[in-house]
């Protein structure tokens, strides 16, 4: 065999020789993709302080404009110690038993930063929900909800608030646009 040839498959003689070589270099090429992108994935995370544990959440009086609602949340720190919250929240409407109803929210807007909540202070998010009746029916399948859950970021523990909408029970193809989408947390009133 060719010295080239020889090159190639000595790899495959030790089993992890080509596993290693094979990931070293799709990680070469991830970090060379991100770095001339400008990804923000290979940035290091903001600190994000005293983790929120006691929180509670209200919804804000809602807007309305160009065939949407607009819910504020309201992420209230109950502890005695001030918090940070970092991100954007999941968020999908949920059926009577706790099971979700549709599509969970999509993340709506730039870069999050880092809110630090006094105590007693509050951070807000914004819920878009996009009128269900203005999809065609056969792609939307709207239903009517009674229940809003809410994942603070950062968080694996829900809050659930009541909230009676008419939303889409399916996924909607890309060109429709999705009915759901949150912001991230923002600080101030």
């Amino acid at each position: 065999m060719s010295g080239a040839v020889n090159a190639i498959l000595r790899p495959l003689d030790h089993p992890l020789g080509f596993a290693a070589r094979f990931a070293a270099t799709g990680l070469a090429a991830a970090l060379l993709l991100a770095l001339a992108y400008g990804s923000t994935a290979l940035r290091p995370a903001a600190s994000t302080g005293t983790a929120c544990a006691a929180l509670t959440l209200s919804l804000g009086r809602p807007g309305a404009a160009a065939g949407s609602v607009f819910y504020p949340l309201r992420f209230t720190n109950a502890s005695p110690r001030s918090c940070t919250l970092y991100g954007y929240p999941g968020v999908s409407f949920i059926w009577r038993n706790g099971r979700q109803a549709g599509r969970a929210a999509i993340r709506d807007g730039g870069d999050p930063s880092a809110v630090t909540i006094a105590p007693g202070g509050t951070a807000h998010a914004v819920l878009q929900v996009a009128d269900a009746l203005a999809y065609p029916i056969a792609w939307c399948i709207p239903v009517v909800v009674f229940r809003l859950k809410v994942y603070p970021p950062g968080s694996r523990t829900a809050l659930a608030v009541p909230l009676t909408a008419v939303i889409c029970s399916r996924r909607m193809p890309l060109w429709l646009g999705d009915p759901l989408s949150v912001s991230a947390v923002t600080g101030g009133r």
